[in-house]
C-alpha cells in the first residue's frame, strides 16, 4: 500500500545464516545467485519410507514449548557490553507462538529463501531501488535481518533499518555498511524513529507473533513513519494448507485452533489487512 502525497553472542553463527537453496538447483527456479553451501545439520526422511519411523511429537505439542519465556543465559550475553545487555534479557511475552532461538532464526532464514523462489526475487513493489537514492528502508520484526542484508547488498545507494524485539542478527562488522540492524520493541510505538522518515516500511510473517490489536497498532506507527508518497508492503499467509488431504486438513485445524487460542487469528487479521489497505486508498484519493 501507497501513503498519499498530500498530507548473543551466538553459537556458530556471527555472520548471516546461509540460504537453504544452493547450488545449480536453484538457479534452475530462480534468478538470484548460489547462496553459500549449508550443510544439514537434521537427518531428513522421505514420509512412508520402508524405514521404521522414530515417533513425532504433535503439533500441540510442538507449539506448546514456544510459551515458555526465553531469557538468555549468562554465558551467552558475557561479551555484550553492559550498557546494552537489557535487551538481551528481556522477555517475550507469554502469548507469543514462536520462540526466538537458534532453530526460528534457521526458519525464517529457509522462508526468506522460499519466497524468493516463489517470487524469483524478494522486492515486490512497482518501483526500482536504484531510483531511491539516499532513501531509508525499514524492515519491521526482520528476525536474524536476511532480507535487510539482501536489500542492503544490492542496492549500496539506500539505507536500510532493520528492528526486532529479539538479537538475532549476525555481527555488525559482518554486515553491509548500509546495513543496521537494532533490537526495538515495536509495540512501543516505533518512537526511535521520527515521523515521516522512511520511503519504504517492509512487514512479512508477522501474523503468530501480533495479535489483531497489535498488528493494527503496529501498522497505525508505520504509517506515521512513512514519507507522504512512501509505500508499506505486507506479506502475510493465513496459516492453510491448500489442496489438502485428510491428514493435513487436520493439520489445518488443529493450528488455527492453537493460533485463536492463544490471541491468534489470522481470517481475522487477513480481514484486518485489506480493511487497512481500503482505507489507506481512500486516503490517497482525497
Amino acid at each position: 500500500m501507497r501513503r498519499a502525497t498530500s498530507t548473543y553472542e551466538r553459537k556458530n553463527n556471527e555472520n548471516r545464516r546461509r540460504s537453504w537453496f544452493n547450488g545449480p538447483f536453484f538457479n534452475m527456479f530462480s534468478s538470484e545467485p548460489p547462496s553459500p553451501e549449508r550443510r544439514q545439520s537434521v537427518e531428513i526422511k522421505r514420509p512412508q519410507s520402508f524405514i521404521e519411523e522414530r515417533s513425532r511429537p504433535k503439533l500441540y505439542k510442538f507449539l506448546s514449548k514456544a510459551t515458555k519465556r526465553y531469557v538468555k543465559t549468562p554465558i551467552e550475553i558475557k561479551n555484550v557490553p553492559e550498557q546494552q545487555q537489557h535487551h538481551h534479557q528481556d522477555d517475550i511475552p507469554q502469548t507469543s507462538l514462536i520462540k526466538p532461538d537458534e532453530d526460528e532464526a534457521d526458519r525464517i532464514q529457509l522462508k526468506n529463501d522460499l519466497v524468493k523462489l516463489a517470487f524469483e526475487g524478494e522486492f515486490l513493489l512497482p518501483f526500482d531501488y536504484q531510483e531511491l537514492e539516499n532513501a531509508k528502508i525499514l524492515d519491521v520484526g526482520c528476525g536474524p535481518g536476511s532480507w535487510c542484508i539482501d536489500l542492503a547488498t544490492r542496492y549500496p545507494n539506500i539505507q536500510v533499518f532493520g528492528v526486532d524485539n529479539v538479537d538475532m542478527f549476525p555481527l555488525q562488522h559482518t554486515l553491509p555498511i548500509n546495513c543496521h540492524l537494532s533490537v526495538c520493541d515495536v509495540l512501543h510505538g516505533l518512537s526511535e524513529f521520527p515521523d515521516a522518515n522512511f520511503d519504504v516500511i517492509h512487514i512479512r510473517f508477522m501474523i503468530l507473533s501480533l495479535t489483531t490489536a497489535q498488528y493494527q497498532k503496529v501498522i497505525s506507527d508505520c504509517w506515521r513513519l512513512l514519507k507522504p508518497g512512501g509505500y508499506i508492503e505486507i506479506l502475510e499467509t493465513d496459516l492453510i494448507v491448500y489442496s489438502a488431504g485428510p491428514l493435513t486438513q487436520k493439520m489445518n485445524k488443529e493450528m488455527i485452533e492453537i493460533a485463536i487460542s492463544r490471541g491468534y487469528d489470522p481470517r481475522e487479521q487477513a480481514n484486518l489487512l485489506n480493511h487497512v489497505t481500503l482505507e489507506q486508498e481512500t486516503e490517497k484519493q482525497r
